[in-house]
């Protein structure tokens, strides 16, 4: 009766572990197929880079009669903005970039594209769906050592972070490594390749979903961070 009954658990963990892998491999299946499509849909449909505006702050300094003041403020916002769009210009190639200001998020909610830019500063004619991908360059990121610094961050049209498998948060600044912005921006435009690549190798069967190796060994830390200098 023991060994049967040693045989009816052995089953019944190897019915249980089977059930497991199925479900796992299910998971994988179903978010290598979102991964793909997100993919496939920025490269054909772009992204929407978020500009900051500071109407808020800057309109409340001016009727506390702060004008001087405020207008510096926008200024240098302006100038800010300005640098981002550059630096998209010259560095990201995975896909078209357009732009809005922050002031026009609930009009894109609401499919609403008037207010949209090429990153000439033309209309952009962006009508296509208003499931779209947007960079916030302001959004506050928690890095590895617990503190706070803005980074460019992938969104949803509900301002929802897209987390892993997606292109993760790129910082700006790290302990005391900072990086300008076509610095960002390149290492951006690299992860969208990254990911595209490594869900284009698991769709043909390349590659296992879920387990791919995204470090670096140190020579290519190395390449990396000297191609980054030279930016």
């Amino acid at each position: 009766m023991k060994p049967v009954f040693t045989l009816l658990i052995i089953f019944a963990t190897f019915c249980t572990n089977a059930q497991k892998s199925e479900t796992t491999r299910r998971s994988n299946t179903d978010e290598l197929k979102r991964l793909v499509e997100r993919i496939a849909f920025i490269k054909e449909n772009g992204i929407l880079l978020r500009l900051r505006t500071n109407d808020a702050g800057l309109n409340a300094l001016r009727k506390a009669g702060n004008q001087v003041l405020a207008d510096k403020l926008e200024e240098r916002q302006q100038f800010e903005n300005k640098r981002i769009i550059a630096a998209f210009k010259a560095q990201f190639a995975f896909a078209p970039v357009y732009y809005f200001y922050s002031r026009d998020m609930e009009s894109l909610k609401k499919g609403d594209f008037s207010k949209v830019y090429t990153l000439n500063d033309q209309p952009a004619n962006y009508t296509k769906t208003r499931n779209f991908f947007m960079v916030d360059p302001y959004y506050a990121v928690v890095n590895s050592t617990g503190s706070r610094s803005t980074g460019f961050t992938l969104m949803d049209s509900s301002s929802l972070v897209m987390l892993s498998p997606m292109p993760k948060p790129i910082i700006k600044r790290f302990g005391l490594i900072y990086k300008t912005y076509p610095q960002l921006v390149w290492d951006w435009n690299y992860r969208f390749e990254e990911t595209a690549y490594l869900a284009n190798e698991a769709k043909n069967g390349l590659l296992k979903f879920g387990t791919e190796n995204r470090s670096f060994s140190k020579t290519e830390e190395r390449t990396i961070a000297r191609m980054e200098r030279e930016l």
